[in-house]
């Protein structure tokens, strides 16, 4: 039995008339960890008649509504849970979908900016409405945004993060860069930050210097499977082939289904002369996306049907 089961099975022991209300939601927030979405909006409502404008069951009911494609009802979900949380960010955040969700964008924006000049200090309504500009195209708004977050903390690495983002977004690849290194002096262990400058590095070719900022990666993030990849990737690109092969077999060993690793090592199996090896990881990349580009060119270049089997 996983930890979530065995969390539900110990509520059930518990009686539920001393807290209705937090009793329900536990169990509601443990149904939908385990994708039990019926079960979940029954303990929602059980909890809901308690207490209807409680923030959290509401909470729970939006991000169940959102799931499902259910935006309207998302919707008055939200604007409950702020009746019982006027500050509720989480709500703030689940409203805003929902609006986005319906087609609203604007009054999704509007949720933000009301929130923000009610709340100037509170920083993540800043960035938020910034993601929000930038999903809708709409970058000097979320720049200005960003500078905002930044006048109140000139040591926000998010904000320093985001604004790499809307660089890369651009095709500015030097600021993006400026950007995400600010982000580690103030943070060296931001594993965005990482993350996003060792991929504009791998992106402008910059090979040498990616590897001690993935090695780096790495160390903080235990092994990410992704780093692993992209470890293996810089160094494919360098000609190191064996270690390359090292790298991304890693990957697979706890993301198997990562295309970029078995793309990657086909292709250092490959340069190797390991051509049964390489065949066999293009096919395992054809079985996930049947018409990748980069394992459909290869293999007919070898000869070998492009497909699976």
């Amino acid at each position: 039995m996983d930890s979530v089961s065995e969390l539900i099975a110990r509520l059930r022991g518990i009686p539920s008339d001393r807290n209705p209300v937090a009793y329900h939601t536990a169990l509601a927030k443990a149904y939908s960890r385990l994708s039990h979405h019926e079960e979940s909006m029954a303990s929602v409502e059980r909890a809901l008649e308690h207490e209807p404008s409680a923030a959290e069951p509401n909470l729970v009911a939006a991000r169940l509504y959102l799931d499902g494609g259910e935006f309207e009802r998302a919707e008055a979900a939200c604007r409950r849970a702020l009746e019982g949380d006027p500050d509720s960010i989480a709500a703030l955040y689940l409203l805003a979908s929902s609006l986005v969700g319906s087609n609203r964008p604007l009054e999704a924006i509007e949720v933000y900016r009301s929130a923000a000049r009610a709340n100037p200090q509170v920083l993540i309504l800043h960035v938020l409405l910034a993601n929000l500009y930038a999903t809708l195209g709409r970058n000097e708004d979320a720049i200005a945004s960003l500078q905002a977050v930044l006048r109140l903390d000139p040591h926000s690495p998010i904000a320093r993060l985001r604004l790499g983002d809307i660089h890369v977004g651009r095709g500015e690849y030097q600021c993006a860069l400026q950007e995400f290194k600010a982000a580690l002096e103030i943070e060296p262990r931001f594993t965005p930050a990482l993350m996003r400058t060792a991929d504009v590095l791998l992106h402008l070719g910059s090979y040498e210097e990616a590897l001690p900022v993935l090695r780096r990666l790495l160390e903080i993030s235990d092994g990410s499977p992704r780093g692993r990849c992209m470890l293996g990737q810089a160094l494919l690109a360098l000609g190191r082939c064996e270690e390359s092969i090292d790298c991304f077999q890693q990957a697979l060993g706890t993301a198997p289904f990562l295309i970029e690793a078995s793309l990657g090592l086909g292709k250092a199996c490959l340069n190797v002369g390991r051509r049964d090896d390489g065949i066999r990881r293009l096919r395992d990349v054809l079985r996930i996306h049947s018409d990748h580009p980069d394992a459909t060119r290869i293999l007919s270049g070898l000869g070998e049907r492009p497909d699976a089997s």
